[in-house]
């Protein structure tokens, strides 16, 4: 769980769990969206 706060820059355990129960899809629109983010530099 520290891994997906981390990664997704929460701080509150709430914020994080709403993606625990994600389908892959959905993964992979969270992984490109934070690709897009890292290369504009946020």
């Amino acid at each position: 769980m520290h891994d997906v706060m981390a990664l997704m820059g929460h701080e509150d355990l709430r914020s994080a769990q709403r993606y625990l129960h994600s389908r892959e899809e959905r993964s992979e629109l969270a992984r490109a969206a934070l690709k897009r983010a890292r290369a504009s530099g946020s």
